[in-house]
Formats: C-alpha cells, structure tokens, sequence
C-alpha cells in the first residue's frame, strides 16, 4: 500500500481495479442498495476497503459510491470530520434533520462539515454515481446514525452547502492556459481562505485542510509542467488524458485517479478528441502562487 506522501512518481489508480463494498448500513436491501469504492484510504482503524490496489494516505480518503434509481442512503448521519460529495452522474436530493433539502446534478457539489446531519436520495432515472472526499482519516463504523422521526437536537447543527457547477465562474489565469497547446481553465468547489488557492472565493466553500476543484482542458492541449509541496490527486471525470512524457502507460479514462508526487514537476495532456474534465484534489491547502513551473510563462 504506498503511501501518497512518500512517492516519487505519478501513481494511477485503476476504477477497473477497486472491488466495491456492500458493507454499508442495509447497502444490500432494496430502497437502500449502494456500494463504494476508495481509491485512497488509511490504516485500521481508519477506513479504506481496497488497500491492495488503492493507496494509503494519513490526510484524506476519497472513493466514489454507487446509488442506483429508487434508493437512498440507509439513514441520516454525522461524522467528524469534512464530507465532500461532487455527482459525476445522476440526480440526488439531500436529506437532512432541519427539513431543508438540495437538489444536486452533474458536478455540482454538498459540503457536510463535521456534525451536519445528513444522507442523500436518487432522484430522476438515472443511476447515480457520485465522488466522496473526507478531509481527513475517520475510523471505521464512526458515523452516527439518527432517528429520523425525531425532531431535530436542540440548539441546531451545522448544515450542508451546496455548490452548484452553475456558479462557478471558469479561471483562465493558469499559466499560458489561454494559449493553443494549453488551453485549459479551473474551478474551485472548496478551497482555502485568503492567502491560499481558491478560484471561486465567495461562492465556493472553505475549508480549513484540502481544497477541491476542476480543470478542463480541450483536446490537443497538456498542462505546463509543475511541481507543487505535497500530493496532487487527478480523477478523470471525462474523456482521455496521459501524464506528459509517459508514452508507455495506457490512458487514463473515467474513474480513474493519478496521484501526482509531491515536489516532482508532472503534467496532463489530453488523448483523443474529447475534452479532458477531471476533479482536482489537494490534500493539504496551497499558498496562493505556490505551484512551481518549469517553463517560464
């Protein structure tokens, strides 16, 4: 099980690889069916059901759930830490103890910090596939489930965000991101506060640990390589893509995970003629301006 923090080359995580999990509260009873993969995940006790083919990080975990058309998850919980859902595909309604719900589609996004009651809902006809980020290591069996016919706790709770695609106004401020052979642009879902990246400050969410975003990048396009002080993770949400430079490995397609080095210049580039869309994940919150570039912009 390598470890994130320890590589020294881009590491792919394989969607195709991951055994999915039925270990979930009544994953396997109808109204509640749903399994989940990890791509990255900790050490017991902390929770992470494929330490074989996934990876191991003492910062994050991240997989993608399965919820098909008529079902929800098993019931309202806590935890404690930050939960991240972005939809890849399909429809979810949230469901949370104060009666308030969201509606949430393609790459849109709910925040539940740590203590918002929460669960979500297939909505529409079509099957939903959906990415989870918790922004640090949680033990195994941690969440706590409540009865949803009781009235909310007294005092309140905090409460999910939703971060629609819609509102993200697209970054073109990458370097040469506005050049043809790097066109490309970002967003943010969630990002740091001021002093740290975050391209959709003021509508994205803050969180205080990881920051969680897009890049689009249209075909015949890479990015300038780059090095940043800790890990990067790349899940392909869209298209085909390759890291620059290695012409033997395979494509990356959707579902799969790069896991980029810590402090080692990488790069994507597009394969095809689709656009390349990918989820950018940071595991620990980057200084404004911190990303170091090999070619000069």
């Amino acid at each position: 099980m390598p470890s994130t923090a320890e590589l020294t080359a881009p590491a792919i995580v394989r969607f195709d690889d991951l055994s999915p999990t039925w270990e979930a509260p009544r994953a396997r009873e109808p109204g509640f069916i749903r399994w989940i993969v990890s791509y990255v995940g900790g050490v017991p006790p902390f929770w992470n059901n494929n330490p074989e083919t996934g990876l191991v990080s003492g910062r994050v975990a991240i997989g993608v759930m399965w919820l098909p058309v008529g079902n929800r998850q098993s019931g309202v919980h806590v935890h404690s830490i930050t939960e991240i859902y972005v939809i890849l595909r399909g429809r979810v309604e949230s469901i949370e103890l104060s009666g308030r719900r969201h509606v949430a589609g393609p790459l849109d996004c709910l925040v539940m910090p740590p203590g918002a009651p929460h669960a979500v809902r297939a909505i529409g006809d079509e099957d939903v596939v959906l990415l989870w980020v918790h922004d640090k290591p949680e033990e195994a069996g941690s969440s706590a489930y409540f009865d949803e016919s009781e009235p909310p706790p007294p005092g309140g709770a905090p409460q999910v965000q939703l971060v629609t695609w819609d509102s993200l106004e697209p970054s073109w401020d990458l370097p040469k991101a506005k050049s043809g052979g790097h066109l490309r642009y970002a967003t943010s879902w969630v990002g740091g506060a001021e002093g740290f990246e975050h391209y959709n400050r003021g509508v994205g969410a803050i969180n205080d640990r990881v920051s969680l975003g897009a890049v689009v990048m249209p075909p015949g396009n890479s990015e300038v390589p780059h090095s940043y002080a800790t890990p990067r993770h790349y899940l392909v949400v869209s298209g085909r893509g390759t890291v620059v430079g290695d012409r033997d490995a395979a494509p990356l397609g959707p579902l799969d995970l790069v896991v980029l080095p810590p402090s080692v210049p990488h790069a994507l580039r597009t394969v095809g003629t689709d656009p390349l869309r990918l989820v950018s994940f940071h595991e620990e919150l980057q200084p404004e301006g911190s990303a170091q570039y090999v070619e000069a912009c």
